[in-house]
């Protein structure tokens, strides 16, 4: 399969030319466009169960799979960073909402966060990554690394993806009266030695930002 990520970094796309014998899975609404002689074919995510926690973490519970030849785009919903993660026999853990596309190869499945994740600005599961192949995530604003050595937080909004290396907790930002007024919340609290992945915008604070303004 060759691809190229275009548009970048703010209104990235991802086009891909699949071969015959090429596959590739995406979510279900991230199709731009696609030739006519390309085969799709949609799935249930990764079993029942797992499915219904997707969908409780505001992802879809289906996946289409994009068999060649011919050339299939992708987009994910908001605008931002379309980042590629080359997968070796490795895991790679996301926040959920940041997964494009894979390879069959490459094994999606859910994981619940915990309880507090609920309250914690963003979704309520991760997605970890595992197996050999192509991965396609993607972010709101440019994505950044971070090398994590020792304790690291962050806003649970700005998370995009971790190496498994690093443990996390969500924990409050502040006493009582910070997690409740301060703006912040909950945040990521990592520990270890490892790659963390931002994005320089939040998605849940846009949608603070631009609800007083819709017509009730």
């Amino acid at each position: 399969m060759n691809f190229e990520i275009q548009h970048s970094p703010s209104y990235s796309l991802l086009r891909t030319r699949l071969e015959r014998g090429d596959d590739l899975v995406a979510e279900s609404d991230a199709m731009v466009s696609m030739d006519p002689d390309v085969a799709t074919e949609t799935e249930m995510a990764g079993g029942f169960g797992s499915a219904v926690l997707r969908l409780f973490g505001g992802e879809s519970m289906f996946l289409n799979q994009f068999s060649g030849p011919g050339t299939v785009s992708f987009a994910p919903t908001f605008p931002g960073r379309i980042k590629h993660r080359t997968m070796r026999n490795d895991s790679f853990i996301l926040q959920s909402g940041a997964y494009l596309a894979s390879s069959p190869s490459v094994d999606v499945q859910t994981r619940w966060g915990g309880l507090r994740t609920l309250f914690g600005g963003e979704g309520a599961t991760l997605l970890e990554a595992s197996g050999t192949g192509d991965l396609f995530y993607n972010a709101f604003g440019e994505i950044y690394e971070v090398q994590v050595q020792g304790t690291y937080t962050c806003d649970t909004s700005h998370m995009v993806a971790f190496d498994p290396s690093l443990d996390y907790q969500l924990t409050s930002s502040g006493g009582l009266f910070s997690t409740l007024f301060s703006g912040e919340g909950l945040v990521f609290e990592f520990q270890g030695s490892g790659s963390l992945f931002m994005q320089t915008r939040s998605l849940s604070g846009l949608v603070d930002h631009v609800t007083p303004f819709l017509p009730h």
